[in-house]
């Protein structure tokens, strides 16, 4: 439904599941359905072990892209994890 909902008209769109391991599957259908180039996912590590001790340098690499693609005011389908939404991120205004 949601990738038909933006061909029919695109408009930003976010999906937020569960989990990183659904947010994954969920993507990854997406994209197969309307292309990379329309969906955007926004990884973050669920576990707090995980982020104080080493950060995923890839996962950090993609979030970086999808908050510099988000800023063009493009309209895109961002898939994400509850983690992803509770993780703070500064106004871009101040950066």
């Amino acid at each position: 439904m949601v990738a038909a909902a933006y061909q029919q008209q695109p408009q930003s769109i976010h999906v937020v599941t569960s989990n990183l391991y659904n947010a994954q599957k969920v993507y990854d259908l997406l994209t197969s359905l309307i292309g990379e180039t329309h969906c955007l996912f926004y990884p973050v590590d669920e576990l707090l072990r995980a982020n104080t001790i080493a950060n995923n340098k890839e996962m950090l690499a993609q979030r970086l892209f999808v908050m510099s693609q988000l800023l063009t005011k493009k309209p895109l389908i961002t898939v994400t994890h509850t983690a992803g939404i509770l993780k703070y991120l500064p106004n871009p205004a101040y950066v």
